[in-house]
């Protein structure tokens, strides 16, 4: 069982939730806005938005700041990321290499938000293609 298999949305709440540290989303998928919601109904206001194409960094999206993943390093135990991007493989390598321990992926929990937020989650969200690089 890989990492992501272990990890569920109600884990990700409980930590969240806990108020001990700061959610970071990482990356502007096509499912950023139903995050953003999601994470809304139970509380919960991201610090911002870290993603790996400079040419964003110090704009804004959803009300968000988007910042460089290297805010990430100065204190990887100070936040808990959730991915918000089809490349969660590639994304995980990444924060591994950051010594980011506590991540989580949002692509992978659009069951589970769908039935807690009893909405449909539209079913283009559902079939993003993974992609593991």
């Amino acid at each position: 069982m890989n990492r992501f298999q272990a990890a569920t949305f109600a884990n990700f709440l409980n930590s969240a939730n806990s108020g001990d540290k700061p959610v970071v989303l990482f990356g502007r998928g096509v499912l950023l806005q139903l995050c953003i919601d999601t994470l809304a109904k139970h509380d919960i206001v991201p610090k911002c938005i870290v993603d790996n194409n400079f040419w964003l960094w110090g704009s804004c999206q959803c009300g968000l700041t988007i910042e460089s993943p290297q805010l990430l390093i100065g204190s990887p135990q100070n936040a808990i990321v959730l991915i918000v991007s089809a490349h969660i493989f590639a994304i995980e390598k990444q924060l591994i290499k950051m010594g980011i321990e506590e991540y989580y992926a949002f692509p992978l929990f659009a069951e589970s938000v769908s039935k807690i937020c009893k909405e449909v989650v539209n079913p283009f969200y559902v079939t993003i293609p993974l992609q593991e690089e």
